[in-house]
């Protein structure tokens, strides 16, 4: 009798003991993880967001953006890239060093593009306008605007090169046609000395892909493949309207949600 008593005793108390112990270790586990939960979160709101300075020849605008980039950089992290002119110009020797910076890699650059949140161009030349303006992608500053542009990537360059109110000679019709082309691809433009000011007060106006100014698609084939899906971006559609009998593979959906397009079933 007395040994069932002591075996029941010892039976509630071992219970009774890794009942504390299983409390605990849930406790510990939880605790661990809400401090996982912060330490992430603390990273995603301290991680700068990326931004891709590129400095084409026109050295007399360095001035103006040189200090407010400075600033910036606390901010951002700055990558910068240099046209073949702006690279041969002693005025542009030191700018990387100055602004902390650090070169694009151009071996990567498409996902340099990709990974970054804006595009600056501070010392735009009406060269370079011209070639984005027209689609000529043989030089790295065009091609970074272009290929954000179709990444749905927000850009602001300096319009000082392509103003017109001295020019009295038919160039001034040019100059015209480079600026409203630049404004309709989506490229902000404004003074050298006016860009640190409106990242800073994110008047950045409305882009394609976004909101108000959205370039829509509607979608009636039978099968959505992962080819089709990068043909969309990469023309810079940011909504798609599927029919409702269309198909979508796995991997042409997981990247256009990846590219933050919206995907909607039903066409009106």
């Amino acid at each position: 009798m007395i040994d069932i008593l002591e075996r029941d005793e010892l039976r509630s108390l071992v219970e009774e003991v890794v009942k504390v112990v299983i409390e605990k270790l849930y406790k510990d586990k939880e605790i661990r993880f809400e401090k996982q939960k912060d330490s992430i979160g603390g990273n995603k709101e301290n991680k700068k967001k990326n931004v891709i300075v590129v400095f084409t020849g026109a050295p007399g605008l360095l001035d103006a953006v040189l200090a407010g980039l400075e600033e910036l950089k606390r901010e951002y992290s700055l990558i910068v890239a240099f046209s073949e002119a702006a690279r041969r110009m002693k005025q542009f020797e030191d700018v990387e060093n100055r602004l902390g910076a650090r070169l694009i890699e151009e071996s990567n650059i498409y996902k340099e593009i990709n990974d970054a949140d804006l595009i600056i161009l501070p010392t735009l030349t009406q060269n370079t306008a011209a070639k984005i303006a027209w689609g000529i992608r043989d030089c790295i500053a065009s091609e970074i605007v272009a290929c954000g542009l179709l990444m749905n990537k927000k850009v602001i360059a300096a319009s000082d090169s392509l103003e017109v109110k001295h020019v009295s000679s038919p160039y001034r019709v040019l100059l015209e046609e480079i600026v409203d082309r630049l404004t309709k691809l989506g490229v902000k433009l404004c003074k050298a000395c006016e860009i640190i000011s409106l990242i800073r007060n994110n008047n950045l106006g409305s882009y394609p892909g976004e909101e108000g100014d959205r370039k829509i698609l509607s979608f009636r084939e039978k099968l959505l493949t992962n080819e089709i899906a990068m043909k969309i971006v990469s023309q810079g559609y940011s909504k798609i309207l599927v029919d409702p009998s269309s198909l979508i593979t796995p991997l042409a959906y997981d990247f256009l949600k990846d590219k933050k397009v919206e995907i909607v079933r039903g066409i009106d």
